[in-house]
């Protein structure tokens, strides 16, 4: 996408433009638009091809790069004595900044994630958006569902204390399923959120701790829960375009010749996974290829928890391509149909007889180097989805709140996520206390403060207060494997998903504290006590 912009705005062909991938640190859809690139073409075309560099200053990265979008909603439930709901509408306005970046695809996609969670046939959502004299609002991780994920919980748990019914128990009851029309109009293909709920209650004590009571501290507890469902990638709003090569070398190791980029989400580890598992040799057999634009097949990019499930069904069919001529290699040395052959642990054997088997390394060596039959194994995929396979998470949350300084502390957290199938389960653990994390500060501390003209007054790490390992809680991570039919193995995303209900889940333990209810975010110490001087806490 980077090339394809760049070479249409210097008017080149896209061979004239090369893009290699270095390792690089997350970029929480921050590199989901140009930034600096146009800048340094412009300065290596005007030198002639000399080296250029061009590195913002931290300062710099605050005040010219895009952030989420502020958002106001005003929601409206109707539910029925039974619990179930009835009505919804949402009314939003957005706050862009001073120029459109993703404008459509942020506020349309917060409509359609605030309307494919809960069973409710008459909904409306409507939206305003407004430029303001701020830095541009753009792609920032969640893409539009924290914002409606935080009304809409918070909502819900509203609704089940006018019924008087158990936060639990109202999602339970009301959660769209499995053929209901999800994300996109597309019909949910695995729903794994009753187990998340039901687990995650359970790691957080969820009956015994709604029950207690403890309105004469100083330092109040209470816990909270939310939900929320995120898509895999984004067909068919958006380009999901992923091509892959998998080319098998003399010594039985395979190159895996991909455009996915790795932003320190791992995604490399789990694709060179799912190649080594269908092509049926070993991890460390897999030699990944950096992406370059001069060599590497297309992939649309790393954003909306995308990879593996795209790019790694586009790594299993072309991985099925070469493990395909393999075995019709094998089943003329072994004498036997390719339907009775097995690959697993470098070999390939006969299934009615494993002892019988020849080795893919010989295989291999015989495609490249053998006069007469040569061919190297090479295999391709250029893929397409045809669904997003949305995830499901349940966030429960902890908190004590010191009513005499208005400190929140985050005691636990527990994140039940049907993630479809966990291909490298570390990994997704990794993601889901990064983005819990993420959410904690999103919630609690991150507020970007401007004068009235737009400045900004804390564009620095000093007074811009994201969470240290210091704010870190425990956090408990639940997986539940629903193994979607759509994905690679089953696998469905996680990049995004495990951030968009924590704000939700703690401002509802934090009612349950203090029996007040907060509708902005972060909620601050300065907040907190603004209102507990307003009332008398009994």
């Amino acid at each position: 996408i980077t090339r394809f912009k760049l070479a249409r705005l210097f008017d080149l062909r896209e061979s004239q433009v090369r893009i290699i991938n270095p390792l690089i640190g997350g970029g929480f859809g921050a590199r989901n638009a140009l930034s600096i690139e146009p800048w340094c073409v412009a300065m290596a075309l005007k030198v002639k091809g000399r080296p250029v560099r061009l590195q913002y200053t931290r300062e710099e990265d605050f005040v010219t790069r895009v952030n989420r979008f502020p958002m106001i909603y005003n929601l409206k439930i109707g539910v029925k004595k039974s619990g179930s709901l009835v009505a919804m509408r949402a009314d939003v306005v957005a706050d862009a900044g001073a120029y459109a970046t993703h404008v459509p695809g942020v506020v349309a996609l917060s409509g359609s994630f605030l309307l494919s969670r809960y069973k409710c046939q008459n909904t409306k959502f409507l939206a305003d958006v407004v430029y303001t004299n701020k830095q541009p609002a753009g792609a920032f991780r969640g893409y539009g569902n924290p914002q409606a994920t935080f009304g809409l919980e918070v909502m819900m748990d509203r609704v089940a204390e006018q019924l008087g019914v158990d936060p639990v128990e109202i999602r339970l009851n009301n959660h769209l399923g499995v053929g209901d029309i999800g994300l996109f109009q597309i019909p949910f293909s695995s729903v794994g959120i009753d187990e998340c709920l039901k687990k995650g209650a359970e790691a957080i004590g969820w009956k015994e701790k709604m029950s207690r009571t403890n309105v004469q501290l100083t330092h109040r507890r209470g816990v909270g829960v939310a939900i929320s469902t995120h898509g895999s990638g984004g067909w068919p709003a958006i380009l999901e375009h992923t091509a892959s090569l998998i080319t098998i070398n003399p010594d039985g190791s395979a190159n895996l010749i991909l455009g996915s980029t790795d932003m320190g989400q791992g995604c490399w580890t789990s694709l060179s996974q799912i190649a080594a598992e269908e092509l049926g040799i070993r991890f460390e057999d897999i030699i990944v290829i950096r992406p370059d634009t001069s060599v590497s097949p297309y992939d649309s990019g790393s954003h909306a928890s995308r990879q593996v499930y795209v790019a790694g069904t586009a790594v299993k069919i072309a991985a099925a391509d070469a493990k395909r001529q393999l075995l019709e290699r094998a089943s003329k040395v072994l004498s036997v149909s390719v339907k009775d052959l097995e690959a697993r642990n470098g070999e390939i054997y006969i299934k009615s007889a494993p002892e019988k088997s020849v080795d893919i390394r010989q295989l291999a060596e015989d495609s490249i180097l053998k006069m007469g039959a040569c061919g190297q194994i090479i295999g391709r995929s250029s893929y397409e989805p045809k669904s997003n396979a949305p995830s499901w998470q349940a966030t429960f949350a902890e908190v004590e709140v010191d009513i005499e300084t208005g400190q929140v502390k985050v005691v636990k957290l527990v994140v039940a996520h049907d993630i479809g199938r966990a291909i490298n389960p570390a990994i997704v653990e990794g993601q889901i206390q990064g983005a819990a994390l993420q959410g904690i500060g999103y919630t609690l501390t991150e507020d970007l403060l401007l004068t009235k003209d737009g400045k900004i007054l804390n564009p620095n790490f000093t007074d811009y207060k994201i969470p240290s390992t210091l704010e870190v809680p425990d956090i408990e991570v639940i997986l539940v494997e629903s193994n979607d039919p759509t994905g690679p193995f089953g696998a469905k995303g996680v990049g995004e998903q495990a951030l968009v209900n924590v704000a939700p889940a703690i401002a509802n333990a934090i009612y349950r504290a203090i029996g007040k209810r907060f509708k902005e975010l972060p909620i601050t110490p300065e907040t907190i006590l603004r209102v507990l001087k307003e009332q008398v806490i009994q």
